[in-house]
């Protein structure tokens, strides 16, 4: 998967996604929104709305954390 940079925003179980370098759209027209769950330690996304491509990154697979060196919790 490819990085990218954007804004995030969780509201209790739904995150919306904006201004990412992978949509290329600003707001309003680039909003992602999804609901999300953490199921045995890992995340799992679910489509609400989305005017970009990012519901087949975020919702076919779960997403655990990952430590990194140097970062934060690493």
């Amino acid at each position: 998967m490819v990085p990218s940079q954007g804004n995030v925003v969780a509201n209790r179980n739904e995150m919306d996604f904006y201004n990412s370098a992978y949509c290329g759209l600003q707001l309003p027209a680039g909003l992602g929104r999804f609901t999300w769950r953490v199921t045995a330690g890992v995340l799992y996304f679910t489509l609400i709305s989305d005017t970009c491509t990012r519901a087949h990154v975020l919702t076919n697979r779960g997403w655990t954390r990952t430590l990194v060196a140097g970062q934060p919790g690493g």
